[in-house]
């Protein structure tokens, strides 16, 4: 059943008229900024874009060449930096415009107007899109910045603002939603656009009819981001990055639907929403470290402001110790609406670290297992069946890791280049494919890709010292003779052992054993 579906017709009856504020806390901060710029997020935000600052008035070119070479050489770093640092530049004027600082009033319309000059706000590599991750995101930044400080913008830079985000935004999406692949597509990409596009929706679009269709089509769009971007226990086949990405537009979207409709559609507080909001806290290693599997990195800088909201609306109080000191929290620079969020929705306040208990996802079939060494130092074994379909997949069926003490020893790979896939073929490079991981090549031949492919966790014994998880994992090879590979990890106190057995229908098949992340 639809978990978040409205018809126009619904939201028509449930939207206030224009006037309530959208953005409250950004309206404080523009109408109060002394009492936001000795907090300790404010301090760690400038801190963070110190080196931006001291060369603000350089407005990063994005030239034809760096545009070019990207399509050419599949090299998109030297674009990408140069763009990144200038949306980090424009989001830093415009918080020290905000709080109170109008020397960077200039330059901040000069960096509006230089991105509204842009020729396009998508990357290179996906030029042909038309309406691809960032530029939504561009759209919304440039968005919050002329309705913060409408009276302080030029008239002319908001109307030219407000002409190309219809142009690039608005106009080709209420066209045709169903012809963009993410529309309702099951992965991070469907929460960071629809959400984007409902939010710029919100507070730029005065025909409240043509503002009921929007949101009718962009909520119909996000309520299957939330039934198919993650499993049915709420955990996130692409991890915990693509996790914190995927909802980060979601939750301002959320947020500002509620200020729309008086708190009539709270999103945040669906009890989808509630079990999603669990997931890092179940995958969690040690604060800032998450057992790293596809494409998702082991170190996550999670978005304080955003996730500080997402505690207060659902109510999953533990979710605050994802925030714990020694965690690297990302305070989103390159894009001002998650700026000034983390700026404003957070203090800067770190909580003590929370205590990690085992853990069975098992719609999902991960586990966790928590013990500690004869000397007392944390140890954490994560690991994982599941199938070889989820988006930014590695064939990594029967893989785990162990962390000890903060640090882990037995590691996964985490992405490569996402150029190098391109290039070569996701299945082809040695970050993906299941060679790369700790797990057995069978009769020469290494896991494939694809839902059908997989395999499930049988059991986990947490019952004492000696804890243990047993999964079958044939199924992620494309081996007929191959009857069952039973994968057995036991977690003692100072030692793991693996157990693998492997049975076949004939005389049996080479066996070649694999621990890269020794």
């Amino acid at each position: 059943m639809p978990t978040i579906q409205y018809t126009r017709e619904q939201l028509m009856d449930v939207l206030a008229p224009p006037g309530d504020p959208l953005l409250p806390e950004l309206d404080d901060a523009v109408a109060h900024p002394q009492k936001y710029i000795d907090r300790k997020s404010t301090r760690l935000l400038f801190e963070q874009g110190a080196k931006q600052l001291a060369d603000i008035e350089n407005i990063p070119q994005l030239t034809y060449t760096l545009y070019r070479n990207v399509q050419r050489f599949t090299d998109r770093v030297p674009y990408q930096n140069a763009r990144q640092e200038r949306r980090t530049k424009t989001s830093l004027a415009a918080m020290k415009v905000i709080l109170g600082d109008d020397n960077y009033l200039n330059l901040l319309h000069d960096y509006v107007w230089a991105t509204c000059e842009e020729t396009n706000w998508m990357l290179p590599q996906v030029d042909h899109m038309g309406i691809e991750l960032r530029v939504p995101a561009t759209a919304l930044s440039l968005a919050e910045i002329i309705v913060a400080l409408s009276d302080k913008i030029e008239d002319k830079t908001q109307t030219r603002v407000r002409q190309e985000i219809e142009n690039r935004v608005f106009t080709p999406y209420l066209r045709h939603p169903n012809g963009y692949h993410w529309y309702k597509g099951a992965n991070n990409w469907n929460g960071v656009i629809n959400g984007s596009i409902g939010c710029s929706f919100l507070l730029l679009e005065k025909d409240t009819e043509r503002l009921a269709r929007a949101l009718e089509i962009v909520l119909t769009g996000l309520d299957a981001f939330l039934e198919t971007a993650f499993e049915p226990d709420g955990a996130s086949g692409e991890g915990t990055g693509y996790w914190m990405y995927g909802l980060s537009n979601f939750i301002c979207f959320s947020e500002m639907l509620r200020n729309r409709t008086r708190g009539a559609i709270d999103l945040l507080a669906t009890d989808r929403v509630k079990q999603i909001a669990h997931y890092p806290i179940n995958v969690m290693l040690s604060p800032g470290h998450y057992f790293a599997y596809s494409d998702c990195k082991e170190q996550v800088g999670l978005e304080p402001g955003l996730v500080t909201r997402l505690i207060e609306r659902t109510g999953v109080e533990d979710l605050r110790g994802t925030l714990a000191e020694p965690a690297t929290l990302s305070m989103g620079l390159a894009r001002f609406h998650t700026t000034w969020r983390n700026t404003l929705w957070w203090e800067g306040t770190r909580p003590a670290p929370m205590k990690l208990e085992d853990f069975w996802l098992r719609e999902s079939d991960v586990v966790r297992l928590v013990s500690q060494t004869t000397d007392g130092a944390p140890i954490v074994l994560a690991a994982k069946a599941g199938h070889n379909g989820v988006s930014h997949n590695h064939n990594d069926i029967g893989s785990f890791v162990l962390h000890v003490d903060g640090e882990t020893l037995l590691v996964d790979p985490e992405s490569g280049l996402y150029d190098l896939y391109r290039r070569h073929g996701h299945d082809q490079n040695v970050f993906a494919n299941s060679i790369g991981h700790s797990v057995p090549k069978i009769a020469d031949t290494p896991q494939s890709r694809g839902a059908a492919f997989g395999g499930k966790i049988t059991s986990s014994d947490t019952s004492n010292d000696e804890k243990r998880v047993v999964m079958e994992i044939a199924g992620a090879y494309e081996v007929p003779t191959l009857k069952s590979l039973q994968r057995t990890l036991i977690l003692r106190k100072d030692e793991l052992v693996i157990e693998d057995r492997i049975s076949f229908t004939n005389n049996g098949q080479n066996i070649q054993g694999n621990c890269p992340g020794v």
